[in-house]
């Protein structure tokens, strides 16, 4: 995959269109049974993104892209449950690769197993693990790799530090650096970061009903402001105590540049962790009653969701891929009212008929998310 492909591709007009459109939508936000409870109405910004990824990694070549894009917008406009749209995705993916491969029937043994074994090599063998951080650290990490010790604490976090332990807040701890196979986690910490921001927010800091969580990802130091005072309040701080907060966050963002970064993802090959294979991949070939959808889903679904590293890492690529407020601004206009041709001109290239029989496809879950989360502090 060529390293800037994806950002690229999300600096396209039409996607940045889309994703903008895509940020309005709220159909899914009271799905019941979803695991949306982390990530809200952004996990659909996640798993879009991520569908490109997944085209770019197998597929590689972008000159083909635009039918996977058209029919992915038609997917996202379409399904109503986040289950839905991940088996959608694997059926885009397996239709293109179909048309990759030039494969006639697709429903047939032989076709199946080719297909299966294409993805497993472009994703698996020939894939990566992944470390998402802000870019605020990107020179750091190109001089000195991704260190198995973690970034250190900045003054500014201690003193936040002692205000946070000394009213029962978890502090912003110092961690070793893990890494995952799971692009979408990786994209949501390259969001959230910098370091101590992502640490914030798998402590649950200013992450309840009462506080207002979307500085995360738009790094509006005002509204971080508000939740301080709403926090002075609630946990009785002195206005000293609130004052050196907002100071100790002031210097942080000033500091670290934190109104200009963006998601930066490290990419690091498999084979050079000896993780390129999966050990069941024959069973999952082999056995015809496992549904194709499945199938994809079985090889493309995380395996480490936090992998702790041994050592430093020092062979890797990194991508950078734009701001949440770069994806999400609305200066541009809608999407027009080719929506419905193009939907009409590509029904047939998604079956979402068979789509939606394949139910319960194992693919990030809550407890895998909240697992990863809690062992990446």
């Amino acid at each position: 995959m060529e390293v800037n492909s994806l950002n690229k591709v999300l600096q396209r007009e039409d996607v940045k269109k889309y994703i903008i459109a895509l940020k309005e939508k709220s159909s899914y936000s009271d799905i019941e049974g979803e695991n949306k409870d982390l990530f809200g109405k952004k996990y659909l910004l996640f798993l879009y993104i991520d569908a490109i990824f997944k085209y770019l990694v197998i597929i590689e070549n972008t000159e083909k892209i635009d039918t996977y894009l058209n029919n992915l917008n038609i997917l996202f406009d379409k399904m109503t449950t986040y289950n839905d749209i991940e088996n959608g995705v694997y059926t885009l993916i397996a239709k293109s690769v179909q048309k990759e491969l030039e494969i006639g029937d697709i429903n047939k043994s032989l076709s199946r197993d080719k297909i299966l074994r294409y993805i497993y090599n472009k994703y698996v063998v020939e894939g990566y693990f992944y470390y998402g951080f802000s870019s605020n650290y990107i020179e750091f990490i190109r001089d000195y790799g991704i260190r198995k010790e973690g970034l250190s604490i900045d003054e500014n976090i201690k003193n936040i530090n002692n205000i946070f332990i000394k009213h029962k807040t978890s502090p912003i701890c110092e961690k070793e650096s893990s890494i995952t196979d799971s692009f979408q986690l990786s994209l949501y910490f390259s969001f959230i970061g910098p370091d101590f921001l992502e640490k914030m927010s798998t402590n649950n800091i200013f992450k309840n009903g009462k506080y207002d969580d979307s500085f995360y990802y738009t790094k509006d130091i005002n509204t971080l402001y508000n939740n301080i005072d709403i926090y002075g309040k609630e946990k009785f701080l002195s206005s000293n105590e609130v004052n050196e907060l907002k100071e100790s966050f002031k210097s942080l963002w000033n500091k670290f540049f934190i109104n200009d970064s963006h998601p930066s993802i490290a990419l690091i090959k498999r084979n050079s962790l000896n993780k390129n294979y999966l050990k069941d991949i024959d069973e999952i070939i082999n056995d015809k009653k496992i549904k194709l959808i499945n199938a994809i889903s079985m090889i493309l679904e995380p395996r480490y969701v936090s992998y702790d590293i041994d050592s430093d890492i020092t062979n890797f690529d990194i991508i950078t891929i734009p701001s949440y407020n770069d994806l999400t601004k609305n200066n541009i206009e809608l999407l027009d009212d080719n929506k419905e041709k193009n939907e009409d001109e590509n029904k047939n290239e998604l079956g979402f008929g068979k789509v939606l029989t394949f139910v319960g496809i194992i693919f990030i879950t809550l407890g895998i998310i909240i697992l990863f989360i809690y062992t990446r502090r």
